[in-house]
């Protein structure tokens, strides 16, 4: 299936990891037709590296940011960048993590019409965090030592072809891992700006997906990310636990305050 890609790259207050993440972006085997930062923090930091990377890079990369009276949000950030881009496909991480080279390619030869694409992530050992970060390392062996659940840091690709799309939560899906195609996005109205914190809202994002109809395809063995703990990520809060149990009990499927700000009194189809 032919299809544009962008990859949109959540980053917050760490950019040495996006440092990181760009630097393995510049040795995929298949680049994304753009790239777009969805930058919730630390934009001043972010810019110098952003602007390093774009002259070796062969894909524009676009620096999105909240206006300067925004509170942060993971949200609304990625509402704007999603909302800004240019293609068909996303394929959507945070900037704490590192690419395997085939990652891009193996999302988008994996692309199907009414499915997301979810893979894992394989923490990085936190003893070994500081040391890849201070030499810039981003390939990783099967024998490494520097990455937990080695053995899922094997790409075999056929094994993919096993797994049957889903239409329930997995808990493996992560918004750190994932793409869908644009027009499911903005049907179910992007992520939900009630999440005012760093957790919760892809959960969400998840459920309402699924409810919509689109299912879930697990990537075995394929689309592999590396994953840096950021013990900064905020903890979940009631409020967030409460939009996430009303999602899942009323099986709703669009946000009221998403890419688009819905009045409340509105008829929302599927709500």
């Amino acid at each position: 299936m032919s299809h544009t890609i962008s990859l949109v790259i959540y980053t917050f207050n760490w950019p040495e990891a996006l440092n990181l993440v760009l630097k393995s972006i510049q040795q995929q085997t298949k680049f994304p037709d753009e790239i777009l930062i969805a930058d919730g923090g630390s934009s001043i930091l972010n810019k110098p590296i952003i602007q390093k990377f774009a002259q070796y890079i062969p894909t524009p990369i676009l620096h999105m940011e909240l206006e300067k009276n925004e509170e942060p949000s993971k949200s609304k950030i990625l509402n704007k960048a999603i909302l800004k881009s240019k293609s068909d496909y996303i394929i959507q991480i945070n900037a704490n993590c590192i690419l395997h080279k085939n990652f891009v390619y193996d999302h988008s030869i994996k692309a199907k019409s009414n499915i997301f694409l979810y893979g894992i992530s394989l923490p990085v050992h936190s003893k070994s965090i500081h040391t890849v970060i201070q030499y810039e390392i981003i390939k990783f062996s099967y024998f490494s030592g520097k990455i937990k659940r080695s053995n899922k840091n094997l790409r075999i690709p056929f094994l993919s072809n096993f797994n049957s799309p889903i239409n329930y939560f997995s808990n493996e899906m992560t918004g750190n891992n994932v793409s869908f195609w644009k027009k499911d996005f903005m049907d179910i109205n992007g992520y939900n700006e009630d999440f005012m914190t760093q957790t919760g809202e892809d959960i969400d994002f998840f459920y309402r997906l699924l409810f919509s109809g689109i299912k879930g395809k697990k990537l075995s063995h394929l689309a592999i990310l590396y994953f840096l703990p950021n013990p900064s990520t905020d903890d979940a809060d009631k409020l967030n636990t409460m939009i996430l149990k009303k999602t899942k009990k009323y099986k709703i499927i669009v946000c009221i305050n998403g890419v688009e700000k819905i009045k409340k009194n509105k008829k929302i189809p599927f709500y």
